[in-house]
C-alpha cells in the first residue's frame, strides 16, 4: 500500500508539474525567437541607413529608402511580417543638427505557438543617422579665410557597393556602367522604362538606373541587368572614404 501509494504521488507530481516545465521551455524558446528578429530587423535597418547615409552627398531625395528597407527585412529573416517603414525624414534640421535621416519600422514577429494561441507579436523600432554630406555639423557659415583659400576640386566616379578605386568619367570601367538618377519627367522623356523590370509604375523621386553613354531604358535597382552603378563625388572625399586611384584611368 506504501509503494502504490508514493508511485500515485509521484504521478500526480509529475502531472501537475510537467505541463509548466513544457511551458516555460516553450516560452524561453519564443523569447529567443523575438530577440533574434529584433536584431536582424535593426541590423538591417541600420546598414540600409548606413548606405542612404553615404549616398546622401548626391542623392537629395532617399525616397527609395523605405523600399529598399522593407524588402530586405522580409528577404533576410522569414520570422518577421507586415513590415512598415513611417515616418521618413530625409536630411532634415533638428537640435542644431543639419542633413539628418530618421524613419520607424512597424514589424510583426511570428510566433510558433500550438493551437494558434498566439501568433503573432507587434513591435517597433526607430533609426536615426547623420548625412554624409560633407556640411559641418551645425553648418556654420564659411569664414572669410576659408573662402579665400584655393582647394583642389575634381570630380571623380565610385563604385559604391564595390570596388576600392576612383575613376574619371573616360574610364571604360564607368562609361559601361548605369549611373543613379532620381526619376523625373526628364528621365521619362529620354528614357523608356526596360521590359525586364518593368519600372514605369515607379513614382517619381525613386532612384532608377540608366546607362547614359549607350542606353535608352531606365531600370529597377535589382534588374537583371544592373551588376553595379557609380555615383560622383570630390576626389578629396573618395580619398578620405578610403579610394584609391584606378590603375588603368589614373582617376584624373
Amino acid at each position: 500500500m506504501r509503494i502504490n501509494t508514493k508511485r500515485g504521488y509521484y504521478m500526480v507530481e509529475t502531472a501537475v508539474f510537467l505541463p509548466v516545465f513544457i511551458i516555460a521551455v516553450m516560452t524561453i524558446g519564443c523569447y529567443i525567437n523575438v530577440v533574434g528578429a529584433d536584431e536582424n530587423v535593426i541590423h538591417a535597418a541600420a546598414d540600409e541607413a548606413r548606405y542612404a547615409a553615404q549616398e546622401s552627398y548626391t542623392d537629395k531625395e532617399g525616397s527609395a529608402l523605405a523600399l529598399l528597407t522593407e524588402d530586405r527585412i522580409l528577404t533576410e529573416d522569414h520570422d518577421i511580417r507586415d513590415v512598415n517603414v513611417r515616418n521618413l525624414a530625409y536630411l532634415y534640421s533638428a537640435e542644431n543638427m543639419t542633413d539628418l535621416i530618421s524613419f520607424d519600422i512597424d514589424y510583426d514577429v511570428k510566433i510558433r505557438l500550438p493551437l494558434h494561441i498566439r501568433d503573432g507579436n507587434e513591435h517597433s523600432a526607430s533609426i536615426r543617422c547623420r548625412g554624409f554630406t560633407g556640411a559641418g555639423p551645425q553648418n556654420r557659415p564659411m569664414s572669410f579665410a576659408a573662402m579665400e583659400h584655393e582647394y583642389d576640386s575634381r570630380t571623380v566616379y565610385v563604385f559604391p557597393h564595390e570596388g576600392k578605386c576612383y575613376h574619371k568619367k573616360s574610364c571604360t570601367y564607368v562609361s559601361s556602367k548605369p549611373v543613379q538618377m532620381t526619376l523625373n519627367d526628364h528621365v521619362r522623356s529620354k528614357y523608356r522604362p526596360c521590359s525586364l523590370c518593368c519600372p514605369g509604375s515607379l513614382s517619381n523621386g525613386c532612384a532608377v538606373y540608366c546607362f547614359t553613354r549607350y542606353g535608352d531604358m531606365y531600370h529597377r535597382g535589382n534588374c537583371s541587368c544592373i551588376d553595379k552603378y557609380y555615383i560622383q563625388m570630390e576626389r578629396s572625399e573618395a580619398e578620405d572614404k578610403g579610394y584609391v586611384p584606378c590603375s588603368k584611368c589614373g582617376g584624373v
